[in-house]
């Protein structure tokens, strides 16, 4: 056989099997929920082309679109929340994303070996997101990037977040366990952070006066400490979408919403049964509660505030930052 129809024929085997592992994987995230502004910055280009507005970003020019409920993101789309904006991305399978205000993230994937194996790579610009992702679902690989840290997830709830003035980053668990890295440094090893526990890394003090540099640009180690009552209230108070005026869709489109909240619903109720029964049985005679994204996840926040520590310099959040809180999670907050 002629080489080159050979190559030619193997190039279509490959993009083929890439193809079906695509779909196998469950394709994009829909957008669910959302309040306030949030932009989708689609098709990447090294130089702009086709209808704008268009969006610089790094070295490459995006398309800008707004982001609207039933809106499926396409690979390598770059999300962005503005002010007192907050968006709920949920996938087909029912894993899910709480994306909080001033937040930018793209989800891409990369070559997992050598043939055609991938994995989603999320990689969070600055803001903060919170993630369930199902154990046996096709992203229970996933790994998770910011400027000083890379995230191997396991099948988890998680919360993180990228601090973009500083360029430290911080991972908070609420369900599961994941391994981190500190990428600032070549020597680092992964940490396990667990349940109930919040890691965070800082970036190494610049060089000044003050500071000589073999003080300045040695390494900060990874702080790790229980999870504390006022991170949780972050936590809630910065991912969860309350009810509101939502944009209105055609009855077909509003049926698909619906059911790709109740599969959320349903990864979300299946890890809860396997890390904490009793947990999952109080829900289940809950009824409505347990039919809800966002009351299950209250539940989780309320039962880990109960048993979280108080921060030893307590800061409370200010008044502008109360109006999507849970007034109950807030309450012993406050005492």
């Amino acid at each position: 056989m002629n080489i080159n129809l050979f190559g030619l024929l193997l190039a279509v085997l490959l993009q083929c099997i890439t193809a079906q592992q695509v779909r196998a994987s469950g394709g994009g995230a829909t957008i669910t929920k959302k309040i306030g502004k949030v932009r989708v910055l689609i098709n990447p280009q090294a130089e702009v082309r086709g209808k704008g507005p268009h969006v610089k970003l790094g070295n490459f020019y995006y398309t800008l679109i707004k982001g609207k409920r039933g809106m499926k993101i396409p690979p390598k789309a770059v999300i962005q929340t503005g002010r007192a904006s907050r968006a709920q991305l949920i996938y087909p399978n029912g894993d899910q994303l709480q994306v909080s205000s001033f937040t930018s993230y793209v989800v891409d994937t990369k070559q997992k070996s050598k043939l055609t194996e991938k994995k989603s790579v999320m990689k969070i610009f600055f803001g903060a997101v919170r993630a369930t992702i199902e154990k046996t679902g096709p992203r229970n690989d996933m790994e998770v990037k910011t400027t000083t840290m890379s995230m191997g997830v396991r099948g988890t709830d998680f919360h993180v977040a990228a601090y973009s003035q500083s360029g430290g980053s911080e991972v908070t668990i609420l369900r599961g366990k994941v391994a981190v890295k500190d990428t600032t440094r070549k020597d680092a090893l992964e940490v396990i952070i667990p349940k109930g526990f919040s890691a965070k890394i800082q970036v190494a003090p610049k060089v000044s006066k003050d500071r000589p540099k073999d003080v300045a640009s040695s390494p900060v180690p990874i702080k790790l400490e229980k999870t504390t009552k006022e991170k949780l209230v972050e936590v809630q108070k910065t991912t969860v979408i309350k009810s509101t005026k939502e944009e209105k869709v055609d009855p077909a489109l509003a049926q698909k919403l619906e059911a790709l909240e109740k599969k959320a619903v349903k990864v979300v109720m299946n890890d809860i049964k396997d890390d904490d029964p009793a947990l999952y049985q109080e829900l289940q005679q809950k009824g409505e509660i347990a039919t809800s994204i966002d009351k299950i996840q209250t539940v989780i926040v309320k039962k880990a505030y109960k048993q979280a520590p108080k921060a030893i310099e307590p800061s409370k959040p200010d008044a502008d930052d109360l109006d999507m809180s849970d007034e109950d999670v807030y309450q012993k907050y406050f005492d």
